[in-house]
């Protein structure tokens, strides 16, 4: 491996694959389900994940009731990754930067879904440690997952040699919040950076050999620096 001491941390939906799952049917259906259960979230307009989060920290969410909600969830994910696709390139690039660094995978879909959507797409023997939800401590924006994937490393790469790329709003709140310089990808929006005052290290909109040069002298400077 070329820089062992670095790592990059890849989101999966709309990053390396393209996702079809309906986010749209899936805020909807779990605010449909919190308001049956009295659980009307406070903000029907947030993430799925930090409503869930807030939800299961009132006292009134049983865990029948968070595993029924999370059910829901569930379906509505596993449609639509079962009809996902890699994104142009992704997974030559993973093959390539694979002997490079190390590569890692942080997803909020369910861990074992997106484990058998990654078999699919012959990324797995690229990936250094991947994790979802389930085994994560917390979902993105929390940059909880992103630690717990550092710690599953040996030897130890630290947080300021590692880059991470994603396509989301929840993607630039962890790395913002860890620290790690990010690399936003294709849909990634300017006004979410501005929002969270972060300016990426590189916006890229396609996974080609231009994308791995970059990201490539990213490495060395992280190599260098550390």
């Amino acid at each position: 491996m070329k820089y062992p001491n670095t790592a990059i941390f890849f989101d999966m939906d709309n990053t390396l694959i393209k996702s079809f799952i309906d986010y749209a049917l899936m805020k909807s259906e779990t605010v449909r389900l919190l308001r049956q259960y009295g659980l009307p979230p406070a903000d029907e307009k947030m993430p799925v994940a930090k409503m869930m989060a807030l939800a299961e920290r009132d006292e009134k969410c049983t865990p029948e009731i968070a595993e029924a909600v999370w059910k829901r969830i569930n379906e509505v994910e596993d449609a639509g990754l079962s009809l996902a696709v890699p994104e142009n390139g992704a997974v030559d690039l993973l093959r390539r930067l694979s002997a490079d660094t190390h590569i890692l995978l942080l997803t909020n879909n369910v861990h074992a879904s997106a484990a058998k959507t990654l078999e699919r797409m012959g990324v797995m023997p690229y990936l250094s440690v991947y994790a979802g939800r389930g085994v994560v401590p917390a979902l993105k924006p929390s940059p909880a997952g992103y630690q717990y994937l550092l710690n599953q490393l040996s030897p130890k790469v630290d947080f300021k040699s590692c880059l991470a790329t994603g396509d989301a709003l929840i993607d630039i709140q962890a790395a913002s919040e860890l620290g790690v310089d990010f690399i936003a990808y294709n849909g990634s929006r300017e006004e979410d950076w501005q929002r969270h005052s972060v300016m990426p290290r590189l916006y890229l909109r396609k996974w080609n050999d231009e994308a791995y040069r970059q990201i490539c002298e990213l490495l060395d400077e992280k190599n260098r620096e550390g």
